[in-house]
């Protein structure tokens, strides 16, 4: 199966520009919350959220040079930050470099050893390097924490998929869509989706 990345990413603090920026990149917008980011990094150029952004918005549109170039400059501001170690480990998947994504996710955990995320992404990791069982496992423990965060259950039910489990799949991409149906992935969901029932 070869299905684009939902891109969700909660990172606590967000002005609501950045907000709005975040639900524009998960639904497909990403052109335009490239725009507004450019012009709020314009005003300040060490805004280390608005370039995690950034690199969230340029890999939703798979400009895999363009978000590792943002991830690093987010790294570069704010080295001590957990969010922007989490989405360098995002780039670092898209760009297939399991040991960078690793070491990123590793980082993060050390500096917030609470961030869900971290859970969510090593699931991710797993998945990409087709370890679905352990996949399941880390996802299975961000579902259960994070019960309506969507990114989750779209991972893994690609998981379950993945290892022939097609209830559990179906299960866990009927709640994907019931949470996140405008995003562009919620279409090839429910595409396969008619496909498994």
């Amino acid at each position: 199966m070869n299905m684009k990345p939902l891109i969700i990413f909660a990172i606590c603090g967000f002005s609501a520009m950045a907000d709005d920026n975040l639900t524009l990149i998960n639904n497909g917008k990403a052109d335009q919350a490239i725009s507004n980011l450019k012009s709020q990094i314009a005003e300040n150029p060490k805004d280390t959220k608005a370039h995690q952004l950034m690199a969230l918005a340029y890999l939703r549109q798979t400009k895999l040079s363009e978000a590792g170039e943002e991830a690093k400059t987010a790294l570069d501001l704010g080295p001590d930050c957990a969010d922007a170690h989490v989405v360098a480990a995002r780039v670092s998947i898209a760009k297939q470099d399991f040991a960078a994504a690793g070491a990123e996710l590793d980082k993060a955990a050390s500096l917030d050893p609470s961030n869900s995320e971290i859970t969510l992404y090593r699931g991710s990791l797993a998945l990409a390097r087709k370890d679905y069982k352990t996949a399941v496992n880390f996802l299975e423990s961000h579902v259960n924490a994070n019960p309506d965060e969507p990114f989750g259950h779209y991972y893994l039910g690609l998981a379950q998929y993945n290892l022939k489990k097609p209830d559990k799949t179906v299960q866990q991409f009927q709640r994907f869509v019931s949470l996140a149906p405008d995003t562009p992935e919620a279409a090839r969901v429910e595409s396969l989706l008619r496909t498994l029932r």
